[in-house]
């Protein structure tokens, strides 16, 4: 019996008068619907927890990600503001290479800074 049959006994069952003028011959003898039942779920049961695996590995591949474009970002940024600093501040300073390099390791960690 397919899912779609097991679902439709079952449903046909919850009605009035169900074993009287049934349509699917009394393949439902309990034992029988409610082993095959059982084994609906469980196969249910076992799609929802693959489905639940999957969606969590994609979601830490995607924080992964996340966390790379943001660190990438916060590097590309400071890079332009110490060109901006050498290029239109030469001799005075208002925030040094060094100050930058250590706001990005803050930003995004030791492991991805400092960026020269």
């Amino acid at each position: 019996m397919t899912d779609n049959e097991i679902i439709k006994v079952l449903e046909y069952c919850t009605t009035d008068g169900w074993c009287t003028n049934c349509p699917h011959e009394k393949k439902c003898i309990e034992d029988e619907i409610t082993q095959l039942a059982l084994d609906l779920i469980n196969r249910q049961q076992a799609e929802i927890e693959r489905l639940k695996r999957v969606v969590s590995h994609l979601e830490d591949y995607a924080n992964g990600v996340a966390d790379q474009v943001k660190a990438e970002a916060v590097k590309e940024f400071a890079e332009l503001l110490k060109e901006h600093i050498r290029d239109y501040h030469p001799y005075y300073y208002v925030i040094d290479e060094e100050v930058v390099d250590n706001l990005v390791e803050e930003m995004v960690g030791e492991n991805n800074a400092p960026c020269n």
